[in-house]
């Protein structure tokens, strides 16, 4: 849903203890907006929560903030987005969190929103970005040493 510019701007800076620059945090929002509208246009409404819609919107929003307000800040608005959004499982943050990396990549190499916007897209169709959600926890129970052993799955991706 598309919000406020005004009182995400203020949110921005309220959760970044004004480690984001108040400018910066209304290009975030506004990028935020554009990204959901075209995820919007795009792509069916079931797929905007974790689907492909979902991760064009996370990955064009990082790739417009890098080339509005650069890498850094980008990084540090989408982290406190997603350091405080504690509502969903943790599955989907890492979801968010992954493809969130990859649309600041996307951001640093390409050199007009459009190009961006295409590169996300491209992602999207060959399944680059995450799409849905992966368990992150296995648990394993041996029965014949009764014990019960949990492996945390980690997945391998910069950030």
């Amino acid at each position: 849903m598309i919000g406020s510019t005004l009182v995400e701007g203020v949110k921005c800076l309220f959760l970044g203890l004004f480690l984001v620059d108040p400018f910066d945090c209304a290009k975030a929002k506004t990028n935020a907006d554009v990204a959901a509208a075209e995820a919007q246009n795009s792509y069916p409404g079931k797929t905007l929560h974790n689907g492909i819609g979902d991760a064009l919107r996370h990955c064009y929003w990082n790739a417009l903030m890098t080339i509005s307000v650069g890498r850094d800040q980008a990084k540090k608005v989408a982290d406190l987005h997603e350091d405080n959004n504690t509502t969903g499982p943790l599955e989907e943050r890492v979801m968010d969190l992954k493809n969130n990396e990859i649309g600041r990549q996307v951001g640093s190499e390409s050199k007009t929103t459009g190009k961006a916007r295409a590169k996300c897209a491209d992602h999207v169709e060959t399944g680059y970005l995450q799409l849905k959600p992966q368990i992150l926890i296995k648990v394993i129970y041996f029965q014949n040493e009764r014990s019960l052993i949990i492996i945390k799955n980690y997945f391998s991706f910069k950030v």
